[in-house]
C-alpha cells in the first residue's frame, strides 16, 4: 500500500498592504449585508512581506465563523435560550 504524500504548500510571498487584507476579508465575510467589523487601523503600519491570499482566506474563515456565532447568539437570545 503506498501512503499519499501531500504536495508542499507554497507560499506567493510579496509586499501586501494589512489594512486593505482586513478589509477585503471583512467585506467578505458580510458580504451582502451590513458588516458589523469597526477598524481602528494605524496607517503608519508599513507593508508586509505575506501571502496576502492566504492571509485573506484566513481572516475570511474566522470573520465567517464570528458572524455565524452572533448569528447563533441573535437567534438563542431571542428564543430564550441564553
Amino acid at each position: 500500500m503506498t501512503v499519499p504524500i501531500a504536495r508542499p504548500i507554497r507560499f506567493d510571498l510579496a509586499d501586501a498592504d494589512l489594512h486593505q487584507i482586513c478589509r477585503a476579508s471583512a467585506d467578505a465575510a458580510w458580504a451582502g449585508e451590513t458588516s458589523p467589523v469597526v477598524f481602528d487601523l494605524d496607517e503608519s503600519v508599513p507593508a508586509v512581506v505575506t501571502d496576502a491570499e492566504r492571509l485573506r482566506t484566513a481572516l475570511l474563515n474566522v470573520l465567517t465563523n464570528a458572524r455565524h456565532a452572533l448569528r447563533a447568539a441573535d437567534v438563542a437570545s431571542t428564543h430564550g435560550a441564553l
